[in-house]
């Protein structure tokens, strides 16, 4: 064999072992970029954002979150975009995805309670909800296709003050945009979940309202159809004792659940 032939062959084994090297860099660069992609109700951001970090340590795989109004969410999801797990915070609109046939399973994770908040320096004087007809001039809540909003507007027209206070309220696009109204002082008082007014120090919780007076807080948790084992992996953890106590420390009341049932198309 000639000088010319061995220095080619050598060379392409060179060049051979180093594609090798090369491809099983990436895929092992692909593999540690594992990610998992979560879609949840802005109510959440705090709990789940501490639970998603903790299963990332133990999985090593990234969750990738958008938090935002629960039905804007939904909405993305039946217009196909990528998701793999979805927090409501209602069980319409995981209804509105079992309709389409997008879940795979379905677990009633967390509940909540709705309360009247005013800014700290409370200028309007508003002493308790009783005087909310008569001292707020502007009242916040969230939107009316939102869960917070729907809850707060059930609540006001069984109470019957929703046409009273109707052309006062300012809707936020979601409940965490909703207190931020309330913080800053731009309305008077305003209606969120519980758990929002324990995150800042910026309102006062003037009381809280009847929970007979609207539906059940309920956040149901989805696997939605094709997601990876990944996110069934996440999916678990999220019903587990470790991720119950997440969300106690952030005041929601975790609810019974099983390992997650595969859903039941009859039950939407």
């Amino acid at each position: 064999m000639s000088y010319h032939s061995r220095s080619a062959i050598i060379g392409v084994l060179v060049l051979t072992i180093f594609v090798s090297s090369g491809c099983r860099s990436s895929r092992d660069l692909a593999k540690s970029r594992q990610t998992i992609t979560l879609l949840a109700a802005a109510s959440l951001t705090n709990a789940i954002q501490e639970a998603a970090d903790a299963w990332s340590h133990k999985s090593g795989i990234q969750v990738r979150i958008s938090f935002g109004p629960s039905n804007a969410l939904a909405q993305q999801i039946l217009s196909g975009a990528p998701a793999d797990v979805y927090l409501s915070a209602n069980e319409r609109w995981a209804d509105a995805l079992a309709a389409q046939d997008q879940i795979d399973q379905r677990i009633a994770m967390l509940s909540n309670r709705l309360v009247w908040i005013a800014p700290q320096e409370n200028r309007a004087g508003i002493a308790n909800p009783s005087e909310i007809v008569e001292k707020a001039r502007r009242i916040a809540l969230a939107g009316e296709n939102v869960p917070a909003g729907m809850y707060a507007d059930q609540s006001l027209r069984s109470s019957g003050i929703y046409n009273k206070l109707a052309d006062r309220i300012v809707r936020g696009a979601d409940v965490r945009t909703t207190l931020a109204y309330v913080e800053q002082g731009e309305v008077d008082a305003g209606i969120v979940y519980a758990t929002d007014a324990a995150i800042t120090k910026r309102v006062i919780v003037l009381g809280e309202l009847d929970p007979a007076s609207y539906d059940s807080i309920i956040y149901p948790a989805v696997l939605l159809k094709d997601a990876p084992p990944e996110a069934a992996g996440f999916f678990t953890f999220l019903q587990s004792s470790e991720a119950r106590e997440i969300f106690a420390r952030h005041h929601f009341a975790a609810l019974p659940t099983s390992a997650g049932e595969k859903h039941d198309a009859g039950r939407s």
